[in-house]
């Protein structure tokens, strides 16, 4: 099995070591790049957003840019900048919608801003500074458009997971209703996949981005709004931002990452072994350098990469590499 590391240097001195395991495949399926144990199972966690998006997607096509950013949104690890909670707030008056009906608990937003404002106003953290409150949200929608109940939505049985698990089957080429799972951070059920068919299930979405209007949405969607996707400062809409319409990339939490190519339907998974997200996101970097058309998008990718590491004067106090 080759394996693949992103290595952390301190000087010269190999200071830590990430494992990475990570298929990439060109339109016909042919591995292009390969390292790792494909059949290691993962719990993909957020990457998957952008494939449960095509729910709401279904019941809601986007009439204009302020529905847009909603589906954005649906697909997102926000951070609960002041642009997503206005964006939530809006939606949730124009839906009825309520705090307390998010199953996804109260998180301290990841947004130094609002950090800065709750404190100063005394204000209380809520379930829409969740991280995945855009995607919980959509999961509401949901339940009201298909005339389910949104009680217990987060069930393991409830209508809405067991169709996001037919769909993900039918997707990914392995049944999910007889993998093991788990309780993901906002709640909801999340399987043990392995990583070979989490890259089916994105070479699926990709193969479909022209054919079917669901993903077409949410692709739309997510390139028109990538600062939905995180926030200015989060590493999948600084990515997507530089790739000015070439990528789609999604992280997870613990190391994984998927990612699409809109010009030459390249399409990737990943999982870093140990979960380091520094990692995750210096291995996406390099299969942008590797896979995009644009020969400036890969200059530029690159000098990204040789960007030191710092210590709080400034000083630059060595790098991260890859390493066979």
């Amino acid at each position: 099995m080759k394996t693949l590391g992103v290595e952390v240097l301190r000087g010269e001195e190999v200071e830590s070591r990430h494992q990475v395991h990570l298929i990439a495949v060109d339109t016909s399926g042919q591995a292009l790049w390969r390292h790792g144990d494909l059949s290691r199972p993962t719990f993909p966690r957020s990457a998957i957003k952008p494939m449960q998006a095509m729910l709401f997607a279904d019941v809601h096509a986007p009439q204009n840019d302020r529905e847009r950013r909603r589906l954005s949104l649906a697909s997102s690890s926000h951070w609960a900048a002041r642009l997503h909670l206005d964006v939530l707030r809006d939606w949730h008056a124009a839906e009825k919608f309520h705090d307390d009906d998010l199953i996804c608990g109260p998180q301290t937003p990841r947004d130094a801003d609002e950090q800065r404002r709750l404190i100063l106003e005394d204000k209380p953290v809520c379930r829409l500074h969740n991280n995945c409150s855009g995607k919980h949200t959509a999961f509401l929608h949901v339940c009201r458009e298909r005339g389910w109940s949104a009680q217990g939505y987060g069930d393991f049985a409830h209508p809405l997971q067991v169709e996001l698990r037919r769909l993900h089957s039918e997707m990914s080429g392995i049944d999910w209703d007889r993998l093991p799972w788990g309780i993901d951070g906002c709640g909801i059920p999340t399987s043990l996949v392995p990583v070979e068919n989490l890259l089916r299930l994105t070479t699926a979405f990709a193969g479909q981005v022209k054919t079917d209007a669901r993903i077409q949405r949410v692709v739309d969607a997510v390139l028109a709004y990538p600062e939905m996707v995180a926030g200015p400062k989060g590493f999948c809409t600084r990515f997507m931002q530089v790739a000015r319409g070439e990528w789609l990339v999604k992280t997870g939490a613990e190391g994984n990452y998927l990612g699409l190519n809109l010009k030459n339907g390249v399409s990737f998974y990943l999982k870093v072994e140990d979960g380091n997200s520094r990692a995750s996101e210096f291995a996406v970097m390099e299969m942008g350098r590797r896979f995009s058309e644009s020969s400036a998008l890969r200059s530029e990718l690159e000098a990204w990469q040789a960007e030191p590491l710092t210590n709080w004067s400034g000083e630059s106090i060595g790098r991260l590499r890859l390493t066979p």
